[in-house]
């Protein structure tokens, strides 16, 4: 009951993140596939995708789907909402000023993976 409260209350503080398919449009240079390309903390390569209607999908270094999620641009990074196990985790990026990079900070280490756009 504590996790369902917990998910319940985490995701409406988070509306603005979970709004419909629109709130990605007009974003076409985040739509598609980014690679990690730099991590300091040397976790397994992954990609991330973005779709036109607001979704984010995480696959591993086989292509295989590990999570999913949705994402909103902002005028200062990027607002994600990532189901991990049923449960819904925030993770906020920052993207690069000619919008070809994301950052990620890592909240365990606080060191920064970068990812680049290949599709």
């Amino acid at each position: 009951m504590k996790r369902f409260l917990f998910a319940l209350a985490l995701a409406l503080s988070l509306g603005s993140l979970l709004q419909p398919p629109e709130a990605a449009t007009g974003e076409a240079w985040l739509v598609g596939r980014w690679e990690l390309f730099r991590d300091p903390d040397k976790e397994p390569k992954d990609y991330m995708e973005f779709t036109p209607d607001g979704k984010l999908l995480i696959y591993d270094a086989n292509k295989k789907l590990r999570y999913d999620g949705a994402y909103k641009v902002h005028e200062n990074g990027i607002g994600t909402v990532i189901n991990i196990k049923e449960i819904p985790v925030t993770t906020p990026m920052k993207y690069s000023a000619d919008k070809k990079t994301l950052y990620y900070k890592s909240p365990k280490t606080g060191n920064t993976a970068e990812y680049r756009k290949i599709q």
